[in-house]
């Protein structure tokens, strides 16, 4: 949910993006091509839900896990995370470490995600303890309470809509 008003940079800062006063209107008008009246509400599940003391969020790169880390309640989750190839991953990975000692890493269902192997192998130098559970489920339930899971909005749908595992009606809205 992004409060009315709100300035947000729709798409990713190395594109320059663009720049939105009220995000829900402009991603609304970009989609119908045309301008709207009245008000317009977005919800974007999978950006940063709190579930009990859980985090859902697909930051997925550098930039998305600096601002998740100025957001994070706590700094000792259990950091459950996949990561797609063609991204930054030791910078995504040096920047989580700060959210957490244990990664659990696990491969969403993306073709472009790393093997939950080669991530684990990644994130040996900035974690205390790193796991290697390649089924994003497996890697939930292997986690204990508080954990964060990020680094692929894909990993988030892999635990949302194929497995319904993340309850949205009770996250956290801002």
């Amino acid at each position: 949910m992004v409060s009315p008003g709100a300035t947000l940079i729709v798409g990713e800062p190395e594109w320059g993006g663009t720049y939105a006063d009220d995000v829900g209107r402009a991603a609304a008008e970009a989609f119908l091509g045309r301008e709207l009246e009245g008000d317009v509400e977005i919800s974007l599940p999978g950006r940063f839900d709190v579930v009990g003391d859980d985090v859902f969020a697909g930051a997925h790169n550098p930039a998305g896990v600096e601002w998740l880390l100025q957001r994070l309640p706590r700094n000792d989750y259990v950091v459950v995370a996949s990561i797609l190839a063609d991204k930054d991953a030791e910078a995504i990975l040096r920047l989580l470490a700060r959210a957490g000692r244990k990664l659990i890493a696990t491969s969403s269902r993306s073709a472009r995600a790393l093997p939950a192997d080669e991530l684990a192998r990644a994130a040996g130098p900035f974690f205390d303890s790193v796991e290697v559970e390649p089924d994003p489920e497996r890697a939930l339930d292997r986690a204990d309470s508080p954990v964060l899971v990020t680094g692929s909005l894909y990993l988030i749908s892999d635990l949302n809509v194929r497995l319904q595992r993340i309850p949205w009606e009770n996250s956290a809205r801002s």
